[in-house]
């Protein structure tokens, strides 16, 4: 299903996103507003399986909250995998449904967003968090 960049639907939603310099130079953007511009530029070829990582690190909990509102619904809607490795597990805690902790390359973890969190090391964890499909498929799944 091919759709337009920076519509008011899509992968590249600026509904949804709410980008208001897309014609603005990218050296003049702040490292946020790069960042969110190389992912949106990631979901305008609609991948099946997408995989960030540390994909907020650099925005605002706002911009943050509606960038994985977005995934959620691309995850939900249109069957995308989406595994995001994130530390911060809980701000994922309203979108993702499944979490993974792997420590010094092991899978420690498997579940909840409490079992993730209790497996997890500091400097030595990695955590990621898998947002649902409608078919209850994921990444690790397929």
């Amino acid at each position: 299903m091919s759709r337009s960049v920076g519509t008011g639907s899509g992968p590249c939603s600026t509904d949804i996103i709410l980008f208001s310099r897309a014609e603005d130079v990218v050296a003049s953007l702040s490292l946020g507003q790069k960042q969110l511009t190389a992912t949106l530029s990631m979901l305008a070829i609609e991948p099946k399986v997408l995989l960030l990582d540390e994909p907020t690190s650099y925005l605002d909990t706002a911009t943050a909250n509606r960038l994985f509102a977005h995934l959620d619904t691309l995850s939900r809607d249109d069957g995308w995998i989406v595994l995001i490795i994130e530390h911060d597990l809980k701000r994922l805690a309203g979108f993702a449904d499944r979490f993974l902790t792997i420590v010094d390359g092991l899978l420690q973890s498997d579940g909840s967003l409490d079992l993730a969190s209790a497996a997890s090391h500091p400097g030595r964890s990695h955590p990621a968090a898998v947002f649902p499909r409608p078919d209850g498929r994921s990444l690790v799944d397929v």
